[in-house]
């Protein structure tokens, strides 16, 4: 019997891609009702990304953003565990 060894993906480094590729940090803060701090540490701090995180994501950029940010997050994964 096979075993399948799911791999974490690093939604941290995908997320500041993201931002990075389509918007800023101020404009990020301002779509998801953050302060700009707390959305700055989101994208380059350690402030660890939730649930909540990714339901604000998707309320204010839309399911394809966040399917691209996933995506994003998950090449991330794929060329650092190479």
């Amino acid at each position: 019997m096979s075993e399948k060894v799911k791999k974490a993906i690093d939604l941290k480094k995908g997320l500041a891609l993201w931002v990075e590729a389509h918007t800023d940090i101020s404009t990020f803060s301002k779509v998801m009702n953050y302060t700009y701090q707390h959305a700055w540490s989101l994208v380059r701090s350690k402030t660890p990304i939730t649930d909540g995180v990714v339901g604000r994501f998707v309320l204010g950029y839309g399911i394809d953003a966040l399917s691209e940010w996933f995506s994003v997050a998950q090449d991330c994964s794929s060329k650092s565990n190479k």
